[in-house]
Order: structure tokens, then C-alpha cells, then sequence
């Protein structure tokens, strides 16, 4: 099966160019996907990652508030946004101005109420910065060495707001290998909203390859934060241990006032 997708995939982007709609895709919604390897993965699989996927729609609740860094074309968003429900809140973040039209468009093809896409890369402070895209994948990374490109950057407090929430609040944060100065600049913001993440953490090599600057150890950080960081393992969670074998793994990581035992 897997292979005759893969198959249809290139034929039809050979014959048309135009957005490829994959229909009754997540609880009835549609996702509508650019021709790039991220999204040929939820093609493929439904899900770029099934398990990760699954997570989300047992432990989001109703009336959650979802905050997705470097949401590509929304997946994750959508994903949080059939969870929460229409008492729930949906802001994406989204460095690739064409991708930011892919998620705009998702949210209005889903009728996806409370929800706000923002055309921004995260990082440690507010400003705007380059960015390094690769047009194949439509994976991106921040250029910090050739100085600001108009992009618009963010830091976590200004992303959060000084407004609480009633509900839950989940951040999904997939900065490329900068998460850690993203979180270090965020650490009050993210204590006082008592964040859960979902933290995309990649290999030491290559998060030394594209920011050497980078030092300090992300577990260490966000234990000292007070979070409990967790690997997926089918329908479970087991304890990080910090190592990150292969090119990356999505952590859950749950604040200290969070029962983990209803996370498991």
C-alpha cells in the first residue's frame, strides 16, 4: 500500500502542481499539502508520526490551548484543534510565508474556530533574522550568521502573552536544533503558564553543525525547569534519558504539577 502511494504521489505531481487536498484525513477534516518530503510523509503514513499523533488526540482536552512552532502546513494544529474543540485555541507559527498560506488555508477548509496563523520563526529574542530553507523538504533552519532577512522572529513570552489561560496550554516546538537558547529565553514565560511540550530534540552532532554556539544540555535545562521529559513507546510514555539516537525524537515534556500517571 505504502508503495503505490508512493507511486501516486509522484505521478500526480508530475500531471498537476496545484495543492494536493487528501481528504476525510484526521475525524472527518481535510489537510491540504505543498509536493515536499514533510509532507509526503503524512501521505504516506497519514501522520508524519503516527504515535505522536495518537498522543495528542487521547491527552488534549477540551478547552486546551495549542501553540504550534514551526507548524508547516498545520498538521499538528489540526490535529489540537479537533481535541480542543471550539473552546479551545489554535495559534501557529510558521517561518515559510507559502506554508503559512498551506495552514490558512486548513483552517478555513476546516472551519477551525479560535485559530491564528503567524508568519515567524521562534527564537531567543523578538526581531527578525534569516532563514535557510531547503525547497525540497520545505524543512527550514535559522541562519544566524548572515544577520536579519525580514523574517520575522519571536521569542516564547512574547508567543505565550501575558494573558492566562483556563485551560491547558501545549506547546508543539520544533526550532531545528535551536530549542534550548528558545527555552532558556522562554523559562519564566513557560513556568507561570505551566507549558506542556511537545519538543522535537535533535542529535548533539547536529545541533553542533548548525549552531556551535549552542553549549548548555537541553535535558539538564528543563529538569532544572522542573519538567519530566518522556519518549513515546507505543501507547505509553518511558523516561529520556537524554540521549537522542538517529536525527531526532519528540519528547513530552510535562510540567512538575502535571500527574504523568495520566499521561501514561
Amino acid at each position: 500500500m505504502t508503495l503505490l502511494r508512493k507511486i501516486h504521489w509522484k505521478i500526480r505531481w508530475r500531471i498537476l502542481k496545484s495543492p494536493f487536498v487528501i481528504r476525510s484525513w484526521h475525524r472527518g477534516y481535510r489537510i491540504s499539502v505543498p509536493l515536499s518530503g514533510s509532507a509526503a510523509q503524512i501521505y504516506y503514513r497519514k501522520y508524519s508520526e503516527p504515535e505522536v499523533a495518537a498522543w495528542m488526540s487521547r491527552h488534549i482536552r477540551p478547552g486546551d490551548r495549542f501553540i504550534d512552532v514551526g507548524a508547516h502546513v498545520g498538521e499538528y494544529s489540526l490535529i489540537a484543534a479537533s481535541a480542543a474543540g471550539p473552546q479551545g485555541e489554535v495559534v501557529a507559527l510558521e517561518p515559510q510565508a507559502d506554508l503559512c498560506g498551506f495552514i490558512e488555508r486548513n483552517f478555513r477548509d476546516n472551519r477551525i474556530p479560535n485559530s491564528r496563523v503567524i508568519h515567524g520563526a521562534l527564537g531567543d529574542h523578538c526581531g527578525s533574522c534569516r532563514l535557510f530553507a531547503d525547497e525540497k523538504t520545505k524543512g527550514a533552519v535559522l541562519d544566524l550568521a548572515t544577520g536579519d532577512a525580514g523574517i520575522p522572529m519571536l521569542d516564547i513570552p512574547t508567543l505565550l502573552g501575558d494573558e492566562p489561560w483556563s485551560g491547558r496550554v501545549w506547546m508543539k516546538l520544533d526550532a531545528a536544533g535551536f530549542e534550548l537558547p528558545c527555552l532558556i529565553a522562554g523559562r519564566e514565560s513557560l513556568l507561570n503558564h505551566r507549558v506542556h511540550l511537545i519538543l522535537k530534540a535533535y542529535n548533539s552532532v547536529e545541533i553542533a553543525n548548525r549552531f556551535p554556539e549552542v553549549k548548555s544540555s537541553t535535558p539538564e535545562i528543563l529538569a532544572s525547569m522542573g519538567y519530566r521529559c518522556f519518549v513515546l513507546h507505543g501507547n505509553s510514555i518511558q523516561p529520556w534519558t537524554g540521549k537522542v539516537h538517529g536525527y531526532c525524537y519528540t519528547v513530552i515534556c510535562l510540567p512538575s504539577s502535571s500527574d504523568c500517571d495520566s499521561y501514561s
